[in-house]
């Protein structure tokens, strides 16, 4: 276990399996398991149906919470992590023209079996640390398809969770610069995604001249 080599391969494993059972694409380049049960990645990166990066990580470090939460890993595809944390991590959100899914709808997709609110695949996070990085959502079908281009992105992020399709997770902390000028300097709230609604609730917005406190609800239809 403790030879690169063999780390490297096992984070192989990992990934051959969750492309197989959830038809993602995604790649690491390299694994490291220290002593005190860490595991460091670098360059993670995931490609979407059209071989488009959806997401990359120059280096992330996490902790499996125990073996059993590794067997659930490897055998289940419900990886639970005690924390990550992510640097120079870029997502990029895309819909193309004429196409009514992002590629990142896309991906979701890809672990969601069905059902309401019971998706087969799991993921637990305790907390997330996001240092030095960018977000950009791009679509097609609008006359100006650039819609956020989000730089120097820093998060704290507390009992991130999947379930199926649904994404809920605390925001502790959350500040960046918008490409047209605003910068955010802190945002707060509890964050709720599933396939009908965003919300932000509990929310503490703050811009060099502005604060906002409140909810934001924002309700939509994903058509086939």
């Amino acid at each position: 276990m403790s030879l690169p080599w063999v780390q490297t391969k096992l984070g192989k494993y990992a990934t051959d399996y969750l492309n197989k059972e959830f038809g993602t694409k995604l790649s690491i380049e390299k694994v490291e398991i220290t002593i005190f049960g860490n595991i460091k990645l670098k360059n993670v990166v995931s490609k979407d149906i059209n071989n488009i990066n959806l997401f990359t990580i120059k280096d992330l470090k996490t902790s499996i919470a125990s073996y059993v939460d590794f067997k659930k890993l490897i055998d289940q595809g419900h990886p639970y992590f005690d924390f990550i944390n992510a640097d120079e991590l870029e997502l990029h959100i895309l819909q193309n023209k004429g196409e009514k899914q992002s590629n990142l709808d896309q991906f979701i997709d890809a672990f969601d079996d069905g059902k309401p609110g019971s998706g087969k695949f799991r993921m637990l996070v305790q907390s997330i640390n996001i240092t030095n990085s960018k977000f950009t959502y791009t679509d097609y079908n609008l006359q100006t398809p650039k819609v956020l281009n989000l730089k120097n992105l820093n998060a704290k992020l507390i009992d991130f969770k999947i379930k199926g399709s649904d994404v809920t997770t605390n925001i502790n902390s959350l500040v960046f610069d918008d490409h047209r000028g605003l910068k955010i300097k802190r945002l707060i709230s509890k964050f709720t995604y599933t396939k009908t609604n965003i919300i932000l609730d509990e929310l503490d917005l703050k811009t060099a001249h502005s604060t906002l406190k409140g909810k934001i609800k924002l309700n939509y239809t994903i058509k086939d």
